[in-house]
């Protein structure tokens, strides 16, 4: 008896990304919370309870916003695949 040929079937790009979008998600959340509850990635432009100061001198990097552009859309293709 023969076995049947397996087809693959057409996967959309957030069905690809799942994955590895996990795990930029994850290690976004990470620097999410060091970055704007600790302060710990930028402290010389982090000062406590001056929330939008620190998200105005902090996007002022270029690698900062670099990041989150990467991170919105792992997390866009993450919501479009669910």
């Amino acid at each position: 008896m023969r076995y049947g040929k397996q087809t693959r079937r057409a996967a959309s790009l957030a069905a690809m990304a799942m994955r590895i979008g996990g795990v930029l998600l994850a290690a976004f959340i990470v620097f999410h919370v060091l970055h704007f509850t600790t302060g710990q990635v930028l402290p010389s432009r982090f000062v406590e309870g001056e929330v939008y100061q620190n998200v105005v001198r902090s996007f002022r990097s270029g690698w900062v916003v670099a990041i989150y552009l990467v991170a919105m859309i792992a997390l866009g293709l993450h919501l479009r695949h669910g």
